[in-house]
């Protein structure tokens, strides 16, 4: 999902997952798509993600655990709060 999927070794990821069908969420596609097995969902990872929550009923899940997460803007740093 998302991220630069262009740029080894992470590159060659979504070719070794070992399954039938894959899904990727991304802006481009960046591995080989195979035909009645592989979906390509072009557009941003954190939309599609937000609207499979919402579909499977785990969008209040999805809330609860974004909110646990704060963005410093200053320098760009994800700070996990301190809730366990």
């Amino acid at each position: 999902m998302g991220t630069s999927l262009q740029v080894a070794p992470v590159s060659m990821i979504p070719d070794m997952v070992q399954c039938d069908h894959r899904v990727l969420f991304n802006r481009e596609p960046v591995m080989k798509i195979r035909s009645g097995q592989d979906i390509f969902l072009p557009g941003d990872c954190d939309d599609h993600v937000q609207e499979l929550c919402s579909i499977l009923g785990w969008k209040d899940d999805l809330e609860k655990e974004n909110a646990k997460v704060q963005i410093d803007d200053s320098n760009n740093k994800k700070k996990a709060e301190s809730e366990d």
